[in-house]
């Protein structure tokens, strides 16, 4: 017998009608993927949230009773991961939206079968970042690999643990991260999971989140 395929659920946070179905058949006819709810807005997403637990939402930021870092950082304190799809690729929207807890970033000329892949991407513990985003981040959390080494006071975490979540933070994927550290990639995935558990987080964004505002990290 074949192995059975684990299917994702997502949800979908999309004010334009044409766009967000589109995005949902998309998501829908990846084999690994199931759309379970749609919205138009921030207040029904976040009602529906309040009972449910998806594994991913696909999001987008501006919508018209709210801002999608408002769902973003609902789903991170459920340990749901979050992918933002917009069409905003400013700085401050691109900083908000990380620090809500938003472990993904895509702009809307993706294509649709990109975008589903980003989703499962998400899903798998990685951290599906549109090119031009990259930049936005590495311009925000500016610094180099090599000073990874600072005196800021690491709190719980290790000074590997430190250097490891710095860059996340900076955007860095975890293969990229363990190509900087010199280190496997499964060792990488051990210390976010002890990062995890000692910050009590449920993703990279909330996890990125916590310790940059406790000070343990300086992305």
């Amino acid at each position: 017998m074949g192995e059975t395929t684990t299917i994702h659920q997502v949800a979908v946070v999309e004010d334009d009608d044409v766009l967000r179905a589109r995005l949902v058949q998309a998501v829908d006819a990846h084999p690994a993927l199931d759309v379970v709810a749609d919205f138009a807005g921030v207040r029904t997403c976040l009602d529906w949230l309040s009972e449910h637990s998806p594994d991913v939402l696909l999001v987008d930021l501006n919508l018209p009773d709210g801002q999608g870092t408002e769902v973003i950082a609902q789903a991170a304190r459920r340990r749901i991961e979050s992918v933002v799809i917009t069409v905003f690729a400013d700085e401050r929207s691109v900083t908000a939206a990380i620090k809500s807890g938003a472990t993904g970033y895509l702009l809307k000329d993706s294509d649709t079968e990109h975008v589903a892949e980003s989703v499962l991407l998400a899903v798998e513990g990685q951290s599906p970042i549109n090119p031009a985003i990259a930049r936005h981040l590495l311009k925000h959390f500016a610094g180099t690999p090599a000073a990874l080494q600072t005196d800021v006071d690491p709190g719980p975490l290790t000074e590997r643990e430190q250097a490891v979540l710095t860059l996340i933070a900076r955007g860095f994927s975890y293969g990229e991260t363990a190509d900087q550290l010199h280190m496997s990639i499964n060792t990488v995935r051990t210390h976010v999971r002890h990062i995890y558990r000692k910050l009590e987080a449920g993703s990279r964004g909330e996890a990125v989140y916590i310790a940059s505002n406790k000070g343990w990290i300086d992305p």
